[in-house]
């Protein structure tokens, strides 16, 4: 009887001992540093993902603009006249695009690349309806 009840009351220690072991690994598990150190390397993580996404965000858009830049300086008014084309424009500083909306005698103002200079407007070469036959 004796050794019954030993084996009874060790089996009741192991469980005991078992059950506390389980308690205290969950413990660990839940302890506050443990946590605070999961939810830091977390932040770690995600800020490393952050960084890296917006670094390549802002690499794919200084792209863009290099590519827009390197457009509009191409197709800059300066720059179109170094390439020796001229901006012709009225005394009053509007663009001449069409022959047609210059009048015999006009003076013109010419816009290149070393300067400008005034011109006047003596005939049509390529046979453009006058000003005044258009209305």
């Amino acid at each position: 009887a004796v050794n019954w009840m030993a084996e009874q009351v060790g089996g009741m220690v192991a469980g005991e001992k078992r059950q506390l072991l389980g308690t205290e690994q969950r413990l660990a598990r839940l302890h506050p540093q443990r946590m605070l150190d999961q939810r830091r390397q977390q932040l770690d993580d995600r800020e490393r993902r952050l960084h890296s996404t917006a670094r390549g965000r802002l690499e794919r858009l200084y792209d863009r603009v290099e590519a827009t830049n390197y457009r509009l300086e191409a197709l800059n008014p300066l720059r179109v006249m170094a390439r020796g084309y001229s901006i012709v424009q009225h005394q009053d500083g509007r663009v001449v695009s069409d022959p047609a909306d210059v009048a015999a005698d006009e003076m013109l103002r010419v816009r290149a690349a070393g300067g400008s200079y005034d011109v006047s407007f003596a005939r049509r070469v390529d046979g453009a309806k006058r000003v005044e036959d258009r209305a």
